[in-house]
Parts: structure tokens; C-alpha cells; sequence
């Protein structure tokens, strides 16, 4: 029965896309008819306000639609003047659903394709836990400000243990949803979220990324997470090479192993000065008070 429900859900999808021309799409919305008049902006992020409208239209009898070219998978957003927050869809080929909450932008639903039924699916996952951070933050405000003029860091940590807790409980989540949506348009913004984040390594992040669907990886998302990959790499090789540095030039220790120039332009190395009393100094060429100093050293 399962099978024969899977195949006409297949059907019917393509049936729905038959009717549109290549990389076109529709946005059939739906909203609270008190709102008929209103404009609903398609926005990107970016621009001077942090999102720029693509389209405009207005609600009629509780409805709104939205026609156009898509040029492959990309989050986009609808805003509805008088609903407070954004709707978020995925825009790409097909015919796109979605019904906006106007009391709550988290409670509006995504359908229609496959990128669309996964995006919905991520949230219904993840809205308890949000409500949970946003109801956390709504009741501790007040008490994290006292704390924090305060100084009362017994306070302060212990607000923050709570938090970082359920932020956790939504990382890993959305980890849990990648791995098993390797070919969701959405995993690689969870992903390049999670990158951003700092909160894993590169190693954990980069075995996520190439598990990855080919078509994700080489999409416009899919080579900014590679690059942002890279990125998280050599801070990771950055701040191992400092701390190894540190540990080393610390009081007591033997000095790393170098080689620099002397006075004469030769170069020497600390092993060649073993058994010498040798002035080590360090100096720059655009360091006024260091050029000042040279002749004294």
C-alpha cells in the first residue's frame, strides 16, 4: 500500500510539473483573507537592509501567486506586510505551496516539491526546540541583565549551560537530519550554518559534506561550503601551529630549532650558537622605535 502511495505522490508531482516550461515555477500562497490588499514581497538576503525584494504581489481573496524562472535551488522569502517574520521557501523548478501563519511565521508550511517537503519537514523536526530557545530567552532576559550588571557570573554561567544546552539539542538535529538527507537542497545551508558556528571540526564537517548528493556539492551553495571548508582548515592548522608555538617559546623551555641572518648577513642557526651567550631580537623593517634601537643592539 506504501509503494502504491509513493508512486502516485510521484505522479501527481510530475503531472504539476509537466505543465510548467523548464526551470519555471509557481508560488501558489495561501493566508488569512484579513489581509487581502496587502503586498507579499519574494525576497533574497542581501542589500543595504539585509533583503532585497525579487517580486511583488498583492493577497486576493486570501491568496497570493508568484510565477517566474528559477535558475536552480535557493532559499528565498516571503514577507506578507502586516505578518511579522519571514517565510522561507525553497525556490526551483515545479509548483511551490505554501501557507503563512500570520500569528506564527514558524507555524507556515512548505509543499509542492521535493526541496519545499523537506525544507517543511526539517522545521516540523525542529520547531519544538525552537520554541523551547525562544521561550528560554523570552523568560531570562531580565535575569541574564541583572546578572550581567551585576557580574554575578554563578548567575551568568549557569543561564549560559541552559542555553548552549538547547542550542546543542538543535545542532545536533539538524547534523542528524543531514546525514539522512544527503540530497536535500537544505542540508547544505544546515551545513554551512554549522560551519559558521565553529562548533565542529573540520574533520566531523568535511565527512558530511562529502556524503553529500554530486548535484548538492556542485551547486552555487554546495562551493561556498567548500570553500568555507578550506577556510575552517587552515584556522584549525593556524591555531595548532600557535599553540604548539606557545608551548614551546614558554619560560624554561628549550628554544625552537631556527635559522635567521646575524649582523653580516649571514645566516646562522641556534644550533651553531649552542654554548654561546646569543642576543636574540626581534625586529620589523616598518618598526620605527626598532630601526631606532639597532645600532644600540
Amino acid at each position: 500500500m506504501k509503494k502504491i502511495l509513493l508512486f502516485l505522490s510521484a505522479a501527481a508531482l510530475l503531472a504539476s510539473c509537466s505543465r510548467l516550461k523548464d526551470n519555471e515555477y509557481e508560488i501558489t500562497g495561501k493566508v488569512d483573507p484579513s489581509l487581502n490588499g496587502k503586498n507579499v514581497m519574494l525576497e533574497i538576503q542581501g542589500g543595504v537592509m539585509g533583503f532585497t525584494a525579487k517580486d511583488t504581489v498583492k493577497v486576493e481573496d486570501g491568496k497570493f501567486v508568484f510565477k517566474g524562472i528559477a535558475k536552480g535551488p535557493a532559499l528565498h522569502f516571503i514577507q506578507v506586510e502586516g505578518v511579522n517574520g519571514k517565510a522561507e521557501i525553497v525556490l526551483e523548478h515545479g509548483e511551490i505551496e505554501v501557507n503563512v501563519d500570520k500569528d506564527s511565521i514558524f507555524k507556515s508550511t512548505q509543499s509542492g516539491t521535493y526541496n519545499n517537503e523537506k525544507l517543511s519537514e526539517y522545521y516540523t523536526e525542529i520547531n519544538a526546540i525552537r520554541r523551547k530557545l525562544i521561550s528560554f530567552q523570552k523568560n531570562n532576559e531580565q535575569a541574564m541583565m541583572a546578572a550581567y550588571k551585576a557580574n554575578d557570573t554563578v548567575v551568568m554561567n549557569k543561564l549560559n549551560k541552559t542555553y548552549n544546552a538547547i542550542s546543542g539539542e538543535m545542532r545536533t538535529s539538524s547534523t542528524e537530519f543531514i546525514k539522512k538527507n544527503p540530497k536535500a537542497f537544505i542540508s547544505v545551508l544546515l551545513l554551512k550554518q554549522q560551519v559558521a558556528m565553529g562548533k565542529n571540526t573540520h574533520a566531523e564537517l568535511k565527512k558530511m559534506y562529502e556524503a553529500l548528493d554530486a548535484e548538492l556539492v556542485n551547486s552555487t551553495d554546495g562551493k561556498e561550503l567548500a570553500q568555507a571548508l578550506e577556510k575552517l582548515k587552515a584556522m584549525e592548522q593556524q591555531r595548532e601551529s600557535m599553540k604548539a608555538n606557545a608551548t614551546n617559546t614558554e619560560v624554561g623551555k628549550v628554544a625552537p630549532q631556527f635559522s635567521a641572518p646575524g649582523p653580516d648577513g649571514k645566516t646562522v642557526s641556534l644550533k651553531d650558537a649552542m654554548g654561546k651567550v646569543t642576543l636574540i631580537d626581534f625586529w620589523a623593517s616598518w618598526c620605527g622605535p626598532c630601526r631606532q634601537e639597532n645600532p644600540n643592539v
